[in-house]
């Protein structure tokens, strides 16, 4: 019987996963959809979408490699010693890579005029301009996004998924 509710519990969670993620993944399309309708292909959406791209993806790649790493670590430590071990790792976590995502927020912010040329060599003037705000307003998100992912791997330790895929939710939306 426990295997039996053991399985019923997995596929449980892969079809909330599974709906979530395709839910977010529309949204996604919505949201390109809009974009491109209102405002076309130019090169202010070019510069938009080079600017959310490249900083969501570097937010992707930094963070989750830790998150990672730090969901098997947090589990292990969870069973073997407990929850209040498990949840000192995780303060611990947050007080070392919490100020290291504010640190890298600022070279991002304060270097955003290098940036955008290395990211767009062939703009001028106020394309380059434009591109540099962007990366400017966009270099919080290495704070959020690395707080956010911490967070997750506590709850999705405890089985609880859905608040994870909910962040792409409110990005799209």
């Amino acid at each position: 019987m426990a295997k039996k509710s053991k399985s019923r519990s997995i596929v449980g969670s892969t079809l909330q996963i599974t709906i979530a993620v395709l839910i977010i993944k529309i949204l996604g399309v919505l949201k390109q959809s809009i974009v491109a309708a209102f405002f076309g292909a130019n090169s202010q959406t070019d510069v938009y979408f080079i600017a959310t791209g490249v900083i969501t993806s570097l937010c992707s790649v930094i963070f989750s490699a830790i998150s990672i790493s730090l969901l098997s670590m947090h589990s292990d430590r969870l069973i073997e010693n407990g929850r209040t071990s498990s949840n000192n790792l995780i303060n611990a976590v947050i007080r070392i890579f919490v100020p290291l995502s504010v640190v890298v927020a600022l070279i991002f912010g304060l270097g955003s005029p290098l940036f955008a040329k290395f990211l767009a060599p062939s703009y001028t003037g106020s394309q380059l301009k434009l591109l540099s705000h962007y990366i400017w307003l966009m270099s919080p998100m290495f704070v959020f996004t690395c707080y956010t992912l911490i967070v997750n791997v506590t709850l999705e330790t405890d089985k609880i998924f859905l608040p994870g895929q909910g962040q792409s939710f409110f990005q799209n939306l």
